[in-house]
């Protein structure tokens, strides 16, 4: 490894130490409350999704690029398919989150109540198992797809990329260009505008209501009034994680669409490190928008 990878190498694994603490965190302060709400189950999921995502990739490569091991085609294959599932988890999660969020909102200003379609607790955990499923649906194909490198003819390949769209652009077989074109609209490119769109008319609702008062409440105890403070202060750490998810996914989709893997020898670096900023960062912002570590603390 040339000295700009092993400092990619070395950051990355920075802010991935940054990411497991804080996504650590948040689990075990959501697991301590006496009961589970569906938003924090939705939280549950996103942050096991981050926990895949971080320790795969970066257990794999301490063991190819410092321990000199070399992995058989069936481990990496392995590799490629972990690695994808937990992207993938990581940005549905993303858009359920974002979603959920929304219509809390909404039906807090037309209907005068927090309780959204989604607000259900057997069907949060429904949908947490419809996205860990459809997680797997689109993440089979990198198991299936052929190494394009391999060490005279042996099961061994003689690297290991947890990037499984990373060929030549010129040279690239035909199977992983209709993956990833088809990766990349479906998992990327549409939830990208979800996001974008729901953040948006979230932000609308926000500005026509800037002094964060829910008019049913008023005249009501206290403990309304605190609960109703926190669902904002919470709908504010939920768009400020969906902003770095869409730049961070942006970024992504421009690495892939204007760049050659193939002419670019930090590329896994490069893209590992955009996406895990945002699996870093975004346990952070739901700490202090629900004052996780806070006695009263809830997540709605």
């Amino acid at each position: 490894m040339d000295s700009f990878s092993v400092g990619l190498f070395v950051f990355r694994c920075l802010i991935s130490v940054v990411g497991i603490v804080g996504n650590s965190i948040l689990v075990v302060s959501t697991l301590k409350h006496p009961t589970i709400k569906t938003f924090e189950v939705f939280i549950l999921g996103l942050t096991v999704s981050n926990f895949e995502g971080i320790l795969v990739v970066n257990i794999s490569d301490i063991m190819i690029n410092f321990g000199g091991q070399k992995l058989d085609e069936l481990s990496c294959r392995i590799l490629r398919f972990m690695t994808v599932l937990g992207e993938t988890a990581t940005i549905l999660f993303t858009v359920l989150i974002c979603v959920f969020r929304y219509q809390k909102l909404r039906d807090a200003e037309v209907l005068g109540h927090l309780h959204a379609l989604l607000d259900n607790l057997r069907l949060a955990w429904a949908l947490t198992g419809l996205c860990f499923l459809m997680a797997v649906f689109f993440s089979l194909p990198t198991y299936f797809i052929e190494m394009h490198e391999k060490v005279n003819n042996s099961n061994t390949t003689s690297s290991c990329s947890s990037d499984v769209f990373q060929c030549p652009r010129l040279n690239c077989a035909v199977n992983k260009v209709i993956y990833k074109s088809l990766y990349l609209l479906l998992n990327n490119l549409i939830p990208l505008i979800t996001v974008t769109v729901t953040s948006a008319l979230t932000v609308n609702i926000l500005l026509r209501r800037r002094n964060v008062v829910i008019s049913e409440f008023a005249g009501q105890s206290p403990a309304v009034h605190h609960q109703s403070h926190h669902f904002w202060k919470s709908t504010k750490a939920v768009l400020a994680a969906m902003c770095i998810f869409q730049v961070d996914w942006t970024m992504y989709l421009i690495l892939h669409l204007a760049l050659d893997s193939s002419q670019l020898a930090s590329w896994s670096e490069i893209e590992f490190c955009i996406l895990t900023i945002y699996s870093t960062i975004s346990p952070y912002l739901y700490i202090i928008g629900n004052n996780i570590f806070s006695r009263k603390s809830t997540l709605h």
